[in-house]
């Protein structure tokens, strides 16, 4: 007898818990799907696409409820920051970037100097700028969009780009190349150039200018008065040939 009260009580205990058990998984699932979004007194269902919620950007429902949005192409983008942020320009400039290397050296020297100018000449005309910059990728070979902006004045042209991350998931370290190309720059008197990241943090390029001619770190070439001069960081240092 005592054994018969001791499986009806196993079996009452099993049937609460499942019902408990179904209670509670009812009430999440009502949850989940009671979840939606509100805008502009239209209700959106989770994953449903939101059209011009925000400019450049592509907006979905979230799963919470929440309106969740990642910026859409580049040239999007491109066009929103530079409307955003005063003073930044892109006529004029053809902006490339390429993937280089993946940093898994530990190359101390990349930490103290993360981005280098590697190239400044006229060519046919145009200004060519070429640097190299440390980044996050998403996977070797693959190079995270972004686009580029200058702003021009005093004498500074001033170089940005705007790293377009969007899977969060940026977490190789690698050297990208940026190539910024302004057709037919002819303002060479007294010029500065700098490349300025998302701190603010300002790079000048080691260039020497003379005779309307943009000598790069390193270079060396006779003056017209016949010395020879080295360019180095930035400053013309000019000597005679010993005889």
């Amino acid at each position: 007898m005592k054994d018969n009260f001791k499986l009806i009580g196993i079996t009452v205990l099993f049937v609460l818990t499942g019902l408990v058990l179904s209670f509670f998984a009812l009430q999440e699932s009502d949850l989940v799907i009671g979840h939606s979004c509100e805008v502009d007194g239209i209700e959106y269902v989770v994953g449903e696409e939101i059209i011009g919620y925000q400019k450049g950007h592509t907006c979905t429902c979230g799963k919470e409820g929440i309106v969740e949005c990642i910026p859409g192409d580049v040239e999007d983008l491109q066009e929103e920051v530079s409307l955003e942020i005063t003073g930044l320009e892109i006529e004029g400039l053809k902006f490339e970037y390429n993937y280089l290397t993946g940093i898994t050296n530990g190359d101390a020297s990349l930490a103290i100097n993360p981005l280098s100018f590697k190239n400044v000449n006229i060519l046919e005309g145009s200004l060519i700028i070429v640097l190299e910059q440390m980044q996050l990728c998403p996977e070797a070979n693959v190079v995270s969009e972004q686009v580029g902006f200058y702003e021009y004045n005093d004498n500074v042209l001033k170089l940005y780009n705007m790293i377009k991350t969007t899977s969060g998931d940026e977490n190789v370290s690698c050297m990208v190349q940026l190539k910024y190309t302004f057709e037919e720059f002819k303002d060479l008197n007294d010029l500065e150039i700098a490349f300025v990241d998302e701190t603010g943090l300002y790079t000048y390029a080691p260039i020497c200018l003379y005779d309307e001619k943009i000598y790069s770190e390193g270079d060396v070439f006779r003056n017209s008065e016949g010395l020879i001069c080295t360019c180095q960081e930035g400053d013309l240092e000019c000597e005679k040939l010993s005889d």
